[in-house]
């Protein structure tokens, strides 16, 4: 695989791994705020860990008991001062898995938003070298008529559960056939398909080309 495709795979694995654990985290708080007990506590310390600062938060549960916790990720500068008010919600029955009512939104949505952007490079970039693969073929490459074999669905991609049809041809070359697969396509081409599917062959690489459905009116 060209190094070209493997920095578009990783935009696009990169940004989304940082946007699922984004939502992860900001769906358990908000699950957390919605069904848990709600309470006021307090900033009595700030820990700093050689990076951050976490506030150590005082507050006292729904039976009267003093419960003391860290936050669980910190900041540097700190977000909080000693003797800060700040909300507080837990599990009823378990107080020590309090949290701090939205002090962490802005950072799961940065997560969320940049693992976003990051897919969307990706993909533009991936769609880019698709159009510059395509362009040289076609200046470039050879042009042979495959043999149709079958319109099949791409099982691989899919939007909102439906996966595009796609068409399936080979070639013999050098006693060796060859397959090919064309663009994906929201609509099944079947009426459209005769026994041959133009496609554009870098005579070097034969797994480098481009399935011309220009002749098909697709």
């Amino acid at each position: 695989m060209d190094v070209k495709w493997i920095i578009a795979i990783m935009f696009i694995g990169v940004g989304l791994i940082f946007s699922s654990v984004g939502g992860l985290f900001l769906y358990s708080d908000m699950m957390l705020k919605k069904s848990g007990v709600h309470a006021e506590g307090i900033v009595v310390e700030l820990l700093f860990d050689g990076s951050v600062y976490k506030p150590l938060v005082r507050f006292i549960d729904q039976e009267g008991e003093e419960i003391e916790f860290f936050d669980r990720t910190g900041t540097n500068p700190s977000m909080f001062m000693i003797g800060d008010k700040v909300e507080v919600y837990y599990e009823s029955d378990n107080p020590y898995t309090a949290r701090l009512a939205g002090s962490w939104n802005i950072f799961y949505f940065s997560f969320i938003i940049g693992g976003l952007l990051f897919a969307i490079v990706g993909f533009f970039l991936q769609y880019g070298f698709i159009m510059q693969d395509k362009e040289y073929l076609k200046k470039k490459g050879i042009k042979i008529h495959s043999e149709f074999l079958r319109v099949e669905k791409n099982e691989g991609f899919k939007v909102d559960g439906e996966s595009p049809f796609r068409i399936v041809s080979r070639a013999k070359s050098g006693g060796v056939y060859y397959t090919f697969y064309s663009k994906n396509l929201w609509v099944d081409p079947s009426d459209k398909i005769k026994d041959k599917i133009a496609v554009y062959v870098d005579s070097r690489d034969m797994s480098k080309y481009y399935v011309d459905l220009s002749e098909l009116n697709i």
